[in-house]
């Protein structure tokens, strides 16, 4: 298991097929944080990564505007999310309907496994309000979708680096407190 934030999926394909391919291939599922594509460049990278299965969450899926979602398309994107998982676990896993680009979280149950896995990427600019609602939104999904023995492991750009305020921080370790995460860097 892994994560990688990409900062743009479609200019680094050969890296993510080398990653999964060659790298390290024993990866199971792989964490894609900053997509910065529409919905059909996933299409692309799912093409790239045939012993994978990719879901992704971008910006241009939550817009019902076909105009605005085509003038979306045509700008620089941002945001969007992903895990790449091998077809074993895809088969057991569902996709919670969460209507952001900033997080795929999957539940994986079967005889082996009881695991939500989460591909997060919170937000970079300085509003603590876009950060605190996007903490709160992590904290109500994994609530929903979490049994009593689930294990949940959310990887990603958490974006509290050390030059973020100290406000951010505490907002972050609120959301891992309350739900039971250790944080590892």
């Amino acid at each position: 298991m892994g994560g990688w934030n990409c900062e743009g999926i479609t200019k680094h394909l050969p890296v993510l097929s080398s990653l999964v391919s060659d790298i390290e291939p024993d990866t199971e599922i792989l964490c894609l944080s900053e997509l910065k594509c529409d919905i059909s460049e996933t299409i692309t990278a799912d093409n790239h990564l045939p012993e994978y299965m990719l879901t992704a969450s971008t910006r241009d899926m939550y817009i019902e505007d076909t105009c605005e979602r085509i003038r979306k398309a045509t700008r620089n994107q941002e945001g969007g999310t992903a895990t790449v998982m091998k077809p074993n676990l895809f088969k057991s896993s569902r996709t919670a309907d969460i209507k952001t680009d900033r997080i795929v979280l999957q539940t994986i149950k079967d005889d082996k496994l009881n695991l939500i896995i989460g591909s997060v990427y919170m937000p970079t600019d300085g509003d603590q309000k876009k950060y605190q609602d996007m903490c709160t939104t992590v904290i109500e999904e994994v609530t929903k979708y979490k049994e009593k023995e689930t294990e949940v492991i959310l990887i990603g750009d958490m974006n509290i680096q050390e030059g973020h305020s100290p406000k951010r921080r505490a907002m972050f370790r609120s959301m891992a407190d309350t739900l039971n995460l250790v944080i590892h860097t």
